[in-house]
């Protein structure tokens, strides 16, 4: 009994001060994405490539076969010839979805880490998320959340004065209280969860109970803590996250333009007024007969 006592307390030590983030992972990712092999082995199934009942059609299951498995057993399944051939090109289209997908993220982490050479573009690009410095000033999409957000420093464009005027403090001060009322519902949400988690971790002896999630709960729970967090300027960090995404699609779309621009080249020899689109002048006589 002693025994088991110190186990428990020694989980519950190892949860409280370091919270298992390797194990977790390899919870999360090393059950080969049970709900994604769930879903092909479904649509395998809706194809008739594997039986009604696969055990990997059910949900008990999930998480004690990976992707690949689901594959090799709706190989096995496959009959090559002509009477089956809508099965092989839906087992041969779920198959090339899958590798797609795979190659989509490797391609986005490779173009992540490897940053293209700026020598080999002829327009000043400081980052593909960022507005070269010469259009910032005239950026009609920055000028814009400047003119409404009015944060000092971050946007940078010509209606950046260094101070918030007076519409843009009254709106700060909304969106300030704003942010306060949802912090204090999260923090009264936040203290009610930490009271049932401590009741039933000592009830059951098992860090965090039995029905929240291990590995989603706690994370759950300090995210949304910390994103209601008031921080400068009266914005909170979700809403500073969303300013960050506005300014870094401003700059994405600003480079691709630029870039586009110097790559344009007129391949008719047509002179350059003659490559602007003339739009057809509507007919004003029936409006001034009306």
């Amino acid at each position: 009994m002693q025994k088991i006592q110190a186990r428990q307390v020694k989980r519950v030590l190892g949860y409280s001060t370091l919270p298992g983030v390797l194990p977790r992972f390899q919870e999360l990712f090393g059950s080969g994405f049970g709900q994604l092999a769930f879903l092909f082995a479904y649509v395998l199934q809706t194809a008739r490539i594997l039986p009604p009942g696969h055990p990997y059609l059910n949900p008990s299951n999930i998480g004690k076969f990976t992707i690949r498995q689901v594959f090799a057993q709706g190989a096995s399944h496959l009959i090559f010839d002509r009477r089956h051939i809508d099965q092989v090109i839906i087992y041969g289209t779920l198959m090339c979805g899958f590798v797609l997908l795979a190659l989509q993220f490797l391609f986005l982490t490779c173009f992540l880490v490897i940053r293209p050479a700026a020598a080999a573009i002829a327009i000043p690009f400081a980052g593909m998320f960022d507005t070269p410095v010469a259009q910032r000033d005239t950026d009609i999409a920055l000028q814009l959340l400047d003119k409404i957000f009015g944060v000092p420093g971050f946007f940078g464009s010509l209606y950046d004065t260094g101070a918030p005027l007076p519409f843009q403090e009254a709106l700060q001060e909304l969106f300030q209280f704003y942010s306060y009322a949802l912090l204090l519902v999260g923090v009264i949400i936040f203290l009610y969860y930490a009271l049932v988690l401590v009741a039933e971790t000592a009830q059951t002896g098992t860090p965090f109970g039995r029905r929240f999630s291990h590995i989603w709960a706690p994370l759950r729970l300090v995210v949304a803590i910390g994103l209601l967090m008031p921080l400068t300027w009266g914005y909170n960090s979700a809403q500073y996250i969303v300013l960050f995404t506005a300014k870094m699609g401003s700059g994405f779309a600003t480079n691709a333009w630029l870039l586009y621009n110097s790559s344009l080249d007129n391949a008719l020899g047509a002179r350059n007024e003659s490559l602007f689109a003339r739009p057809k002048v509507p007919d004003s006589w029936p409006i001034v007969k009306f």
